[in-house]
C-alpha cells in the first residue's frame, strides 16, 4: 500500500525516479487509494491535490532533514553530552532502554539485523515538566523551599530500526508522511460521523505517551482504522446522523487537501531551546548561566493528542545494549 514512499523518501537500495512531477502523481493515487478511492470520480481530483501533496512532501522531507546528524546513546554521550543526560537521566538507562525496546529486539533478530555492531533509529521520548520544590542560592544565602519547574522525558520508544543513517531517514519520512494520510483520513471520518466538535475536543485533551499505537503518531493501528472504516461503509451512517445532510465527494477531497496543504498544522516540528542544570530543573532564560546548560532538541506535536514528543536521530552501540532479561521481554503468555 505504501511502496511510493520508498520512492519519495529512497533507502541507498532503493531505485529515485528521475522527476519529482512523477513522484507527485504517484502519491496522490496513493494517497486516494488510501483514504476514499471514489475521489477518482471527480475529473479534477488530481489538479486540486497536486499542489497540496507537494507541500506535504517538502514539510515531511524537511522534518527528516531537521534530525541530523545522529545523537549517541552511549555511557559517554550521558556524561558529555547535556541533552542525553536530559533526556535519560541515568546512564544505565540509555542501554536498558534500546534493549527492552520491542522494534529494536525485533530488528536483530531479522536477517538484516543479525551481527550488528551498531543500529540507526528514531528516538521519540514524551516531554514532561512538573513543579517541585527545592533550594536555590540568591545573594549568597540558601533559601529552601523554592517552587521550580523540572523537566524529564518518559516513555522513550525506538522507531525506523535499521544499520545505517540514511535507510532510517528514509524510514523516518515515510512514517511522517503516512502520519499525514492517517490524519486525512480521520478527517473524512470525522466529517462523515458528523463528530468535528468530539474530534477537536479528542485533539486537545491531555496528551498521552502510554499507547500510541502502530504508527508512532497516533492512538490507533492503521489496521484498527481500516476495519473501522469498512464497518462505516457497511453501516451506512452512524446513528444520530439521519437529520444531517450528507457529505459528498467534493468534501471528502477538500478534507484531504486541507491536511496536505497544512502539513505543519497536522505534525508541528520545532526547535525547542531550554536552560536546565543537570537534576533537570530548568532555568529563568533559555541561555547556558549560573549552573544551567543550554539544551536544544527538535520537538513534534502531532494532531492526535499524542505529546509533545521529543524526536532524535539516535545511534545505539550494540555493545552497550544489556542482555535481554525474561522480565524485559514480552509476555509470555
Amino acid at each position: 500500500m505504501f511502496e511510493f514512499l520508498k520512492h519519495l523518501f529512497p533507502t541507498d537500495d532503493d531505485a529515485v525516479p528521475g522527476e519529482d512531477r512523477r513522484l507527485v502523481d504517484f502519491a496522490i493515487e496513493a494517497i486516494v487509494d488510501r483514504t476514499d478511492p471514489r475521489l477518482r470520480v471527480l475529473a479534477d481530483y488530481r489538479r486540486r491535490l497536486a499542489p497540496a501533496v507537494e507541500e506535504a512532501i517538502l514539510h515531511t522531507r524537511l522534518v527528516v532533514a531537521r534530525l541530523r546528524p545522529p545523537v549517541a546513546m552511549t555511557r559517554q554521550a550521558f556524561a558529555a553530552d547535556p541533552l542525553v543526560h536530559l533526556l535519560f537521566g541515568t546512564a544505565e538507562s540509555i542501554g536498558e532502554t534500546a534493549g527492552r525496546d520491542r522494534n529494536v529486539r525485533t530488528f536483530l533478530a531479522s536477517p538484516q539485523g543479525g551481527g550488528a555492531e551498531e543500529l540507526f533509529a528514531l528516538l521519540l521520548a514524551g516531554r514532561r515538566e512538573k513543579t517541585v520544590f527545592g533550594s536555590r542560592l540568591e545573594a549568597g544565602l540558601i533559601v529552601a523551599d523554592v517552587p521550580q519547574r523540572m523537566l524529564s522525558f518518559t516513555h522513550h520508544r525506538l522507531h525506523a530500526v535499521s544499520r545505517s543513517e540514511a535507510h532510517t531517514l528514509s524510514l523516518m519520512g515515510r512514517i511522517v508522511f503516512r502520519q499525514l494520510i492517517r490524519q486525512a483520513l480521520e478527517q473524512m471520518r470525522a466529517r462523515r460521523w458528523g463528530f468535528a466538535e468530539t474530534a477537536a475536543a479528542q485533539r486537545h485533551s491531555p496528551p498521552s505517551f502510554a499507547d500510541p499505537g502502530e504508527d508512532p503518531f497516533s492512538r490507533s493501528a492503521w489496521t484498527a482504522q481500516d476495519s473501522r472504516r469498512q464497518e462505516d461503509d457497511a453501516r451506512g451512517s452512524s446513528p444520530g446522523t439521519a437529520n444531517r445532510v450528507a457529505p459528498t465527494l467534493e468534501d471528502y477531497l477538500d478534507d484531504v487537501v486541507a491536511v496536505m496543504a497544512e502539513p505543519a498544522r497536522h505534525l508541528h516540528h520545532m526547535r525547542r531551546t531550554v536552560a536546565v542544570d543537570r537534576m533537570g530543573v530548568l532555568g529563568p532564560g533559555r541561555g547556558a548561566a549560573g549552573g544551567y546548560e543550554a539544551v536544544s532538541y527538535w520537538e513534534a506535536t502531532p494532531d492526535t493528542g499524542v505529546g509533545p514528543l521529543a524526536t532524535l536521530l539516535v545511534r545505539i552501540p550494540v555493545g552497550e545494549m544489556p542482555p535481554l532479561r525474561i522480565r524485559d521481554s514480552d509476555p509470555v503468555l
